[in-house]
């Protein structure tokens, strides 16, 4: 699977988009992810944060907003494949903000990574 465009610079909205071409088992789960390095103090760490399924063949968009966010900052879009055991182990350990501190054990990353920045 391959995102396009393959780097994003934006003022405050852009998108993505991606394409499935295979149809999935009733047990299996795309999900796209957004990656943000160095968030939190005293110790900086990564959050993960799961947005939209792409559940059957077809293209999809992904909307990004970084109008709330501070100029220069990034994140890194993909999207991961993950067993139904896995994907509810990212369903219930979600924290309050919608995000993750690791992915669950068997999340694998199946597309391109796209880096996403503010301007």
């Amino acid at each position: 699977m391959t995102i396009e465009p393959k780097q994003l610079t934006v003022a405050s909205d852009g998108s993505l988009a991606a394409e499935v071409n295979c149809n999935l088992a009733a047990e299996w789960h795309l999900t796209w992810m957004v990656q943000i390095d160095g968030v939190g103090t005293p110790v900086r760490h990564t959050n993960y944060y799961p947005k939209d399924d792409l559940g059957r063949p077809g293209p999809y968009t992904f909307d990004v907003h970084l109008s709330q966010s501070e100029p220069g900052s990034a994140r890194t879009i993909y999207v991961v494949l993950m067993d139904d055991f896995s994907y509810r182990q990212l369903s219930e350990n979600l924290n309050p903000d919608g995000s993750l501190l690791k992915l669950p054990n068997g999340a694998r990353k199946v597309s391109n990574s796209v880096l996403v920045k503010r301007y």
